[in-house]
């Protein structure tokens, strides 16, 4: 695992995952089939198609996730659109972790949490639930998700 945030390593794309229209969710390992590195939920990663370009996108796999990484990108730009047109094998570069993570092993341990998000808006946070729903000693409230129409009779 390299703990060099600024410098990029090839990473394979091993799977692609088509979430709605727009966004499409990739799965990357390196060339040696690992975890390109080790970040915290809410943290962002530089992902680089050489000869196109660089952006810097939400890493949306949980921290306790160890053996591969995703980023679920929208389609909305001269990047975004090259990455959408990339298949499983293909490679990319990233480089990070980068951002401050969201205070999970702090603050917010052990703490009620409410999620509030809209479309691609939802790509920061599914790190930072699927971290907080995974098995862990500090019992954690079950998160609910509604998709549409009033809350839930217990929010109001």
């Amino acid at each position: 695992m390299n703990n060099e945030t600024l410098i990029p390593q090839a990473a394979v794309v091993e799977e692609i995952r088509q979430d709605t229209p727009d966004v499409k969710t990739f799965r990357v390992l390196t060339r040696e089939g690992k975890k390109p590195f080790d970040h915290m939920p809410g943290q962002c990663a530089m992902v680089s198609l050489p000869g196109v370009g660089e952006g810097m996108f939400s890493i949306t796999s949980s921290p306790t996730n160890t053996a591969f990484m995703e980023f679920s990108i929208k389609k909305c730009g001269h990047l975004t659109n090259w990455l959408h047109m990339l298949e499983p094998g293909m490679e990319v570069t990233v480089r990070g972790p980068y951002g401050r993570p969201f205070p999970v092993e702090g603050e917010l341990l052990g703490r009620d949490l409410l999620f509030i998000a809209g479309g691609i808006g939802l790509a920061p946070l599914r790190s930072v639930i699927n971290y907080v729903r995974a098995p862990r000693t500090i019992w954690w409230t079950t998160p609910r998700s509604w998709t549409s129409g009033p809350p839930p009779r217990d929010l109001r």
